[in-house]
């Protein structure tokens, strides 16, 4: 029932490049501890990363049900639906799943909240809680552009160009980093 020997074996499985055992690990883990956030995150981040996301979003939906009160399971899932799907559906769904995230002050999940709302064309709206997520974790190259294309949409250019600068002068390769340099 203790999540971290799973996620120590899967990480050792993944270094060694066997994905499918640490996949199978990774999900005897989810159900043995019944949803411990490490492992349903750790298996998210598996599944994403191997393309696979569709099941990712459908083992989300399944712990949010089991637990729907996790903050965490609802601030992945709703991330994983506005950044891989462009239904209006997904869309309603992640701004739904976002309504439990409101009142929080981790950044993660007011960038969430924040980017649900830029993703809407809620740009004003999207940047009330993307400053607040910059606010609490200044240095994240993600953070910073999607404050940066707020801004942008918003029509604040300056500050568009000083958040987008400092996301790509942190050299990290994060999804958007071609929509942040082309933007500038």
């Amino acid at each position: 029932s203790w999540p971290i020997p799973y996620r120590n074996l899967a990480a050792v499985l993944l270094q060694e490049e066997k994905t499918d055992e640490a996949r199978a690990v990774l999900e005897d883990g989810v159900e043995q501890t019944r949803g411990q956030p490490l492992l349903v995150t750790a298996l998210a981040g598996l599944l994403e990363r191997t393309g696979e996301l569709d099941t990712a979003i459908e083992n989300y939906e399944k712990i949010l049900s089991e637990q729907p009160d996790s903050s965490l399971v609802a601030n992945n899932l709703a991330m994983l639906l506005i950044e891989y799907r462009d239904d209006p559906g997904s869309l309603e769904r992640a701004r739904e799943l976002t309504e439990k995230l409101r009142g929080s002050k981790q950044p993660a999940f007011l960038d969430t909240l924040g980017w649900v709302r830029y993703k809407s064309g809620e740009y004003v709206e999207a940047l009330e809680f993307l400053e607040q997520a910059v606010e609490g974790q200044p240095d994240s190259p993600v953070l910073r552009y999607h404050l940066g294309m707020a801004y942008f949409k918003s029509g604040n250019e300056v500050l568009a160009k000083d958040n987008l600068e400092q996301a790509l002068a942190s050299g990290d390769n994060f999804r958007g980093r071609e929509e942040a340099e082309a933007t500038l």
